[in-house]
């Protein structure tokens, strides 16, 4: 018995140890009666994730994200040390996955089927290749935070402070990567007693090195 609170479609997917998911949709606002299902056996979805080379990428993981046009799966499997992974209780028909991994690009909307041959080449995710000088002696800055902003086009910038800051060297430089989860960043620094500074908009899919020199300027007291 399902409590819905309001008349509409219903989606529903159905899943047992053994068998295959299945989707059921109805109109809520129906008379109740009963619904059959046949759960059909599951089938193995099986595949590999590779690097740029080819080479095995451990530790990858794979998001069932949609299904039949429906995002209600929530599975996901990881790679084991050869690339390869397993999802032993799939639905026989094709999934669309998104993949990531640490220092490679994510793949979105990856179409994955049991029972064929499923490789995912992920790509080199990009890189940035920073520093941070006093703009007025350009001696290196070794203690300030990386702020994340993502960037839209024609939208304001959502910046997110929950990103921890990559090491920073001696010479004021760091280095940090895009997995590409969206399309395009830009990195402003804080750093105390300073003014902060904004990068360049950084293309997160272009797979490339970016290189960004920071000019931070003192700031000044606010009396009051």
């Amino acid at each position: 018995t399902l409590g819905v609170p309001v008349p509409g479609s219903v989606v529903l997917t159905i899943k047992a140890k053994g068998r295959a998911p299945e989707l059921w949709t109805g109109d809520a606002a129906a008379a109740p009666t009963p619904i059959t299902v046949a759960l059909k056996p599951a089938k193995a979805l099986t595949g590999r994730v590779v690097d740029p080379a080819g080479k095995p990428v451990a530790g990858a993981a794979i998001f069932f994200d949609s299904w039949r046009g429906m995002r209600t799966l929530v599975d996901q499997v990881r790679t084991g040390p050869d690339g390869a992974f397993s999802w032993p209780s799939a639905p026989a028909d094709t999934v669309i996955a998104a993949v990531q991994a640490p220092g490679l690009l994510r793949q979105d909307n990856v179409p994955l089927t049991a029972g064929q041959e499923n490789l995912v080449t992920l790509k080199k995710s990009t890189l940035l290749n920073g520093q941070v000088l006093d703009a007025a002696t350009g001696t290196p800055i070794t203690q300030y935070r990386l702020v994340w902003g993502i960037a839209y086009p024609n939208q304001r910038v959502i910046w997110q402070r929950t990103q921890p800051s990559p090491k920073i060297k001696d010479d004021g430089s760091f280095e940090t990567t895009f997995s590409g989860f969206y399309p395009a960043y830009i990195i402003k620094i804080e750093a105390p007693g300073y003014e902060p500074a904004f990068g360049d908009r950084v293309d997160a899919l272009a797979g490339n090195t970016v290189e960004q020199v920071y000019r931070l300027k003192k700031g000044h007291n606010i009396e009051g």
